[in-house]
């Protein structure tokens, strides 16, 4: 018996596949010219960071897209300068939906074109959900989408006592990421931020800088309820990837039967197929 214990303390933690298969393809995207490294842990320390951790397996799906598109080098931008620099390096296509012109990392931009026509042949729509943030969107198209969930919850939980003043002040003003932690603190004391106050505001909005529409691989789309409009975009290389975000579409541009060697896992919600990063 004790032998077994031994075993079976000292084996190691299972290695999330989803985890190594991005590490792949940082190393050969973005290459340290210096001394030939993998810039990774650098640009997303998932180990050190709780707040990198969080957003790496919540929002990461988008670093396993084809490598026909670019992904950033970082799960977190920090300011607008850094958005602006990723974005003005892109090969971007635009296209009109309706009244809203939307703009796509173009290899995203062309299938989803596709979808459309496809989807127009059988007498469906795939409308952008909000305009033109339904597609491209900036720094400070996150931030603005942020406060409004954000302040909003934080003013209800002060008017109901659960939250001192004086301590909402002092989080409102502060950085992103303090702002974040305080959130997961404030939530697991069962102080919610979500748009209906009922969960965790990561299931409604993603923090500044961390939004998959900040790399031009994201679509949010009116007709996501209608099950024979998601198996279009599927077909296309459009998947949900945000659990209970249903509007949500990421463009990872490979067949379904690919996606599990890529580290993902197909999960069920309210009737919806979603594929997830696997943890580690």
């Amino acid at each position: 018996m004790a032998a077994i214990l031994a075993f079976v303390i000292s084996a190691p933690a299972q290695r999330s596949p989803f985890l190594d298969f991005v590490k792949k393809r940082i190393s050969k995207e973005y290459r340290d010219k210096k001394d030939g490294r993998s810039i990774f842990d650098q640009m997303c320390p998932v180990n050190s960071d709780p707040f990198a951790r969080r957003v790496f397996f919540e929002y990461g799906a988008v670093f396993v897209t084809t490598k026909d598109v670019r992904v950033p080098r970082t799960c977190i931008f920090r300011d607008r300068r850094e958005v602006d620099d990723f974005q003005s390096n892109l090969e971007v296509k635009s296209f009109r939906f309706g009244n809203s012109e939307i703009e796509l990392q173009e290899p995203a931009m062309e299938r989803l074109i596709d979808a459309q026509d496809e989807a127009r042949e059988v007498g469906l729509r795939i409308s952008p959900l909000d305009g033109k943030i339904a597609g491209r969107r900036s720094y400070d198209d996150t931030v603005k989408v942020w406060n409004s969930r954000f302040y909003r919850a934080l003013d209800y939980w002060v008017r109901r006592g659960k939250i001192r003043k004086v301590e909402a002040d002092q989080t409102r003003f502060a950085p992103v990421p303090i702002q974040v932690s305080r959130i997961i603190e404030w939530e697991r004391q069962g102080f919610f931020f979500s748009s209906d106050l009922s969960k965790s505001i990561f299931y409604s909005v993603a923090p500044p800088g961390t939004s998959q529409h900040l790399s031009m691989l994201a679509f949010d789309v009116v007709e996501a309820g209608n099950p024979a409009v998601r198996r279009i975009l599927n077909k296309y290389g459009w998947y949900q990837t945000i659990r209970t975000d249903q509007p949500h579409f990421t463009f990872l541009g490979v067949e379904e039967t690919e996606l599990p060697a890529r580290g993902l896992r197909n999960i069920f919600a309210d009737g919806n197929s979603y594929w997830v990063p696997i943890p580690d």
